[in-house]
């Protein structure tokens, strides 16, 4: 009888244990410092400029920041003529939305993945040079390069001419 017994509590126990978990929401695609960019595609892994997020500062953006552990850099919260920028928890990647579109990706050392053209952090200039035609210096600063056009990449080097950011921007 107690042998029943304990067969029925354990049972009990385990349905009750099964009725009672959670549904587990799907996890979202996190951008990942290995996702590769491409520039021409304006693509970082899975996401894609020029995308508009169902409200005002995107409905993107508050999954990245939720599920992805990612928070705002610096003042940049949105808001009347603000820009909404997210960041990854080392800073090496971060998402900038203007009004409800996803405009820009930047990529800083950290980031592991690479350009469509094979460029990648700490990279030399000679190689940037190659990779992409009509990148220019900005007459702001020698060691910023860019290229216009939609989409708009910049490219930041250090004192040793390393590639120390990337910067792809389209405007919708």
């Amino acid at each position: 009888m107690n042998k029943i017994f304990s067969i029925l509590c354990f049972f009990t126990i385990v349905l009750g244990m099964l009725a009672c978990k959670k549904e587990e929401p799907e996890p979202k695609n996190c951008p990942s410092t290995t996702d590769n960019l491409n520039v021409l595609e304006c693509t970082l892994g899975e996401w894609k400029l020029n995308h508009e997020g169902n409200d005002g500062f995107s409905e993107d953006g508050r999954d990245v920041r939720a599920s992805c552990g990612w928070t705002y850099n610096g003042g940049e919260t949105g808001g009347v003529g603000n820009t909404y920028a997210l960041k990854n928890a080392d800073g090496s990647i971060i998402l900038r939305w203007k009004g409800r579109w996803l405009a820009e990706f930047e990529v800083h050392p950290g980031w592991t993945g690479s350009t469509e053209a094979g460029i990648q952090m700490g990279d030399s200039i000679n190689k940037v040079l190659t990779a992409y035609e009509r990148i220019h210096a900005m007459q702001s600063s020698p060691y910023k390069y860019v290229r216009e056009g939609n989409p708009e990449l910049r490219v930041d080097f250090d004192q040793h001419w390393r590639v120390q950011k990337i910067l792809v921007t389209m405007w919708p």
